[in-house]
């Protein structure tokens, strides 16, 4: 697969991460999984088709909400992806809907911007390029926008991200300067996770990227690295956010990679 990103402007980095494109020519049906994600993409697909876990068809152009577990799904035939990799609270800020609304969910652009929706959907496939997409976009992007209405929040979680949750969230939260009911209170507003599972996911993302990147020599070397001084807690984790045992995708990471949307960092 061909995976590479692009900068937004400078007008839309408080909501979008990054764009990203993504291309597979594998002909037939192919299975993909996505492992737990804090943040939610915009996706359109401007070539070929998915289909969800359930047997549905993915919209062509929808929301996919953040992951608390993991989620499998199918491309059917080489594919075109175009996405924008959004912060938590980018949901509220485009879509006017609460984080935890979207989890574990692609829903429809023109069901959440109706026509409008619908005609940036047909304009964004019909482009010739992803060059042009990305204009595209932006341009729909900027009309949609709203202020986020927690900034110090959405501040402390840009940051977390940015780091790939390597300080300790009761460091983090100690450093805020508000109580830990009002910090979880907040955090849970701007994210839809709590701190604490935000900070799991987060964890586990890292060991995977350690993985693909060969950066450890063993399980045990890997689960210190990230944190884990609990082996039991370290394969649970791992499950849970990826469905696969740690030491299957030890063994095969190169083989495995593929079927992840890469990661930041």
């Amino acid at each position: 697969m061909d995976y590479r990103t692009i900068d937004p402007p400078a007008t839309l980095t408080h909501v979008v991460r990054f764009f990203w494109t993504l291309e597979g020519g594998v002909q037939g049906r192919a299975p993909h999984r996505l492992i737990a994600e804090t943040c939610p993409n915009l996706v359109f697909i401007c070539r070929g088709r998915f289909i969800e876990a359930d047997g549905r068809p993915a919209p062509p152009a929808h929301l996919a909400g953040a992951i608390n577990a993991f989620a499998d799904n199918v491309a059917c035939g080489p594919f075109s992806l175009f996405g924008a990799y959004l912060w938590p609270w980018s949901v509220q800020a485009l879509f006017g809907l609460r984080p935890e609304a979207c989890f574990n969910t692609f829903t429809g652009l023109d069901v959440l911007w109706g026509a409008e929706g619908s005609d940036l959907e047909a304009r964004m496939c019909a482009a010739p390029d992803h060059a042009q997409r990305a204009d595209l976009l932006t341009a729909a992007l900027q009309r949609r926008v709203v202020d986020g209405t927690d900034a110090p929040m959405e501040g402390i979680v840009q940051r977390i991200l940015e780091e790939q949750g390597r300080t300790p969230m009761d460091e983090v939260i100690a450093r805020s300067g508000t109580g830990r009911r009002q910090f979880e209170r907040r955090f849970k507003a701007c994210t839809g996770f709590s701190p604490a599972l935000f900070a799991r996911i987060l964890r586990a993302q890292r060991t995977y990227r350690m993985l693909e990147r060969g950066e450890a020599a063993s399980l045990t070397e890997l689960a210190h690295a990230c944190g884990y001084f609990d082996q039991s807690h370290f394969i649970r984790d791992f499950k849970r956010f990826s469905g696969l045992n740690p030491r299957d995708y030890f063994v095969k990471a190169s083989e495995k990679a593929d079927n992840f949307l890469q990661l930041p960092g």
